[in-house]
């Protein structure tokens, strides 16, 4: 992938799934298949199944991530954290780079933004406000907190 690419989407959440899955498995990220080998979303699967006894694979597995990763969304949410919160911000989305094989390069802010919407509508997020959709958390089985969002305004 080209260093300035904006079509980041889908790998930025694999490994957002991989690291919920971790750290909710209590597997140490740095074995994981981040760096190209180690343990994966279906080798997480089948340490699951061994030691509960249910039977899962990695659709499932990507769906408990994806869960995990909304709420913890809807509570960004909650506390006001908005679309904007997740654009660079100061030097990192103003400022060109300096030194190396990518000096001079800089964030294009519409193809940031066009790529943040892919990921948000990849997510089932909102692609205006970075909101998981009511659809979403209902299809996560997260009723509640789409209820509790509805009263607060902010769904």
């Amino acid at each position: 992938m080209e260093h300035d690419s904006y079509v980041k989407a889908i790998p930025v959440i694999y490994f957002q799934d991989i690291y919920t899955l971790a750290d909710s498995l209590q597997i140490c990220k740095f074995m994981t298949s981040h760096n190209g080998h180690g343990i994966n979303i279906q080798d997480m699967a089948d340490l699951f199944s061994a030691v509960t006894g249910i039977e899962a694979d990695e659709a499932q597995m990507r769906i408990c991530a994806n869960r995990i990763y909304s709420l913890e969304r809807c509570y960004a949410v909650r506390q006001d954290i908005t679309k904007e919160d997740d654009f660079l911000q100061g030097k990192w989305a103003e400022e060109p780079t300096h030194g190396g094989p990518f000096d001079g390069c800089t964030l294009e802010r519409e193809k940031f933004e066009k790529m943040l919407e892919d990921y948000y509508a990849l997510r089932g997020w909102d692609i205006n406000t970075g909101i998981p959709t009511r659809e979403t958390l209902e299809k996560l089985n997260l009723r509640d907190v789409a209820a509790d969002l509805q009263r607060l305004g902010k769904l």
